[in-house]
């Protein structure tokens, strides 16, 4: 018998717009009770001359934050979207760090979506 669902968790992790021409950090979600897998979705706009790198930072005990390498997107369109779909990470939080090398960009919002089971 499997696993009974207790929730879908969905939390809005920056809601824009917020123009962004330096480094900037979401909100920090508490992933120690979503299990499997689940996504974060961010999407920006009015880029203006923009190279950008979007990551993932985890940590567990959300003092220390480490990148995760595998999940840096550079974006250099003046708008769009990305999805980061994950698996099990082991850790206990996380965000999303935007550093804009470049030029500038609205964040218009970042969402997170994953599945609490018992």
């Amino acid at each position: 018998m499997g696993n009974v669902l207790d929730a879908i968790i969905k939390k809005v992790m920056l809601e824009g717009p917020v123009t962004i021409d330096s480094t900037e950090y979401s909100t920090v979600v508490d992933i120690s009770g979503v299990e499997n897998s689940f996504g974060i979705q961010l999407h920006y706009d009015n880029g203006v001359g923009l190279d950008a790198d979007l990551s993932l930072e985890i940590s567990v005990d959300d003092q220390a934050y480490i990148e995760i390498p595998e999940s840096v997107v550079t974006v250099t369109d003046a708008d769009g979207s990305h999805i980061w779909d994950l698996g099990e990470l082991g850790s206990n939080y996380i965000r999303v760090k935007i550093v804009v090398n470049s030029g500038s960009m609205d964040i218009t919002r970042i969402n997170f979506s994953g599945k609490r089971r018992h």
